[in-house]
């Protein structure tokens, strides 16, 4: 789960991610584009990653959109049959195509 503080009311709000290990970093991708909980964590700026009765605090940082498409493809590995629905071409396209036009 990802817990983070809103902007506006300071209370903590959780929802379920599903969280990118990806050479020794890890990502989260806003699968739905604007969802309330990227709003939080950007005027925030950290939150927590919350397992079971264990919680640990995290910084977060957006990623240009050159990286955003390696991140994509390697994130769609895992959950793609999840996710694809919100990714239409994107997610057949490879990581050398034009990372302006997957990204988002």
């Amino acid at each position: 789960m990802l817990r983070v503080r809103g902007p506006h009311s300071k209370e903590r709000r959780s929802g379920p991610i599903d969280l990118l290990a990806l050479g020794g970093q890890r990502y989260l991708v806003a699968v739905r584009g604007e969802a309330k909980w990227l709003g939080n964590i950007r005027v925030a700026g950290e939150g927590e990653l919350v397992l079971g009765r264990t919680s640990a605090p995290i910084a977060m940082k957006e990623l240009a959109a050159p990286d955003e498409a390696e991140i994509l493809h390697a994130y769609l590995q895992p959950w793609g049959a999840e996710v694809s629905a919100f990714f239409g071409e994107a997610k057949d396209a490879s990581p050398d195509e034009d990372p302006q036009r997957i990204a988002p």
